[in-house]
């Protein structure tokens, strides 16, 4: 009778003892997976507020560059901009020695419910080889116009070249630098080979653009 009773007590014992191991290693693995759930979480959080402060800090660089405007006057940038254009003698001196002739000013009048405030276009043709026409054009234009803020390197500067004329052109927008807007384009071999972005074949343009995202 005596070994029937202790037989039982020690069953008991190691059944007791047996669930409570259990109940101790399912208490162990919830506090492993709460603290993997937690850390998993702050990991992610980490993560979305690094990509958040850096897409944050891109578009930051991005507005400041664009909404700084230079200190500089539009003659100023025109000058610039000419003088760099005119320092390489490739294919045509005509190319490379702009003259009053050489320079339009679309009307100011006209173009300013555009956003634009000043405009000129340095343009040279070509009678010989396979150039055809080259152009740059420098816009100056008011920073706080709609028509400003949608403007985008890649994209089109919209404008009235004449005051006797409701045809609006067009321009290839190639850098924008505070509160002006430089396009050019290169047209070869009849109008099929057509550059509306750098790098050019014609060397002076390249000059004009590089002198022109400088400017401080």
């Amino acid at each position: 009778m005596k070994k029937r009773i202790i037989t039982i007590l020690l069953a008991a014992t190691l059944l007791m003892t047996a669930c409570t191991e259990t109940a101790k290693r399912s208490d162990e693995e919830t506090e492993v997976k709460e603290q993997v759930t937690t850390t998993t979480a702050e990991a992610e959080t980490t993560v979305e507020e690094e990509t958040e402060a850096s897409e944050s800090e891109m578009d930051a660089a991005a507005d400041e560059k664009k909404d700084a405007a230079l200190n500089m006057s539009f003659d100023e940038v025109k000058d610039a901009l000419i003088a760099a254009y005119a320092t390489t003698n490739e294919s045509n001196e005509r190319l490379a020695n702009l003259t009053e002739n050489d320079v339009v000013v679309p009307p100011v009048d006209k173009n300013a419910p555009m956003g634009i405030k000043k405009a000129v276009i340095c343009s040279c043709g070509s009678f010989g080889d396979d150039v055809i026409y080259i152009q740059f054009m420098l816009f100056e234009m008011d920073m706080e116009s709609d028509a400003y803020k949608e403007l985008k390197v890649g994209g089109k500067i919209n404008y009235y070249l004449s005051d006797t004329t409701d045809f609006i052109s067009d321009e290839p927008v190639i850098a924008i630098n505070g509160q002006y807007v430089l396009t050019a384009y290169e047209t070869y071999h009849m109008g099929d080979d057509f550059h509306t972005e750098p790098p050019y074949t014609y060397q002076g343009l390249n000059y004009a653009a590089d002198a022109f995202k400088a400017l401080k």
